[in-house]
């Protein structure tokens, strides 16, 4: 079934859960019971949004305390546990699009809740972390994005699609060390003028070099205190 067809059969049939076939709310891509169930990073860095036992005396974690990130604070309510990594990769490699709609309303409803506990500020727009033309391609779509559009949708602040470009193309993450991320994205994005509080949106964050790299080129274009949003975050 084509993605065009896939969305008209939304519209048809009852909604259905994205995990468990099982009945869901209209609108929503999983079902109550799913929805519960999934790994929640409960206890995070709000800095970097690494899971950890404690914080410091700074209340955030020791990485951070002594070296800390680009960007000031990390929304990521889901861990990278099953079965979230099977949502973020059925989305980004099986090309199930409606996976963007879970995906999206999990970060709208971290920020949500953190906005109102008075923790953290709406920023004025969405910045999709974009991938290099070469990879677009060959994906026909940047998964950041598609989640950034719901999320603008949800919460009302407009999304900025080309506010970054990535102007090198990069290995692939997966397959590096810590340290080899760091530099092989470093100096990988370039951004125009910059709102004075964007927030970064990604699928999944895993050491946080790509955040933190495009972090740096907005702020060298302007900005001043950088968020970053995400479905999950690794670790």
């Amino acid at each position: 079934m084509t993605p065009g067809n896939t969305g008209l059969a939304r519209f048809l049939l009852p909604w259905r859960c994205a995990l468990c076939a099982g009945r869901a709310r209209d609108g929503r891509e999983l079902c109550d019971e799913c929805d519960a169930g999934l790994p929640r990073a409960e206890q995070a860095c709000p800095r970097c949004g690494i899971r950890m036992a404690r914080t410091d005396v700074t209340g955030v974690c020791g990485r951070c305390a002594v070296r800390p990130p680009d960007f000031y604070r990390m929304v990521a309510p889901l861990a990278y546990d099953y079965p979230v990594d099977r949502l973020l990769l059925g989305l980004k490699f099986g090309r199930r699009m409606h996976l963007a709609r879970a995906l999206g309303q999990a970060i709208a409803e971290g920020v949500r809740s953190q906005v109102e506990q008075g923790v953290l500020e709406m920023p004025e727009a969405l910045a999709p972390v974009p991938l290099h033309p070469r990879r677009l391609a060959k994906r026909g779509f940047n998964q950041a994005e598609e989640i950034a559009r719901l999320i603008a949708r949800e919460i009302g602040v407009p999304m900025l699609p080309d506010i970054c470009r990535r102007v090198r193309h990069t290995r692939m993450q997966s397959r590096l060390s810590d340290e080899e991320r760091r530099l092989n994205v470093a100096g990988a994005f370039a951004c125009a003028q910059s709102p004075l509080r964007p927030a970064i949106v990604d699928d999944v964050v895993t050491t946080g070099a790509t955040v933190d790299a495009m972090a740096a080129a907005l702020i060298a274009a302007g900005a001043e205190r950088v968020q970053v949003w995400a479905a999950a975050r690794a670790g």
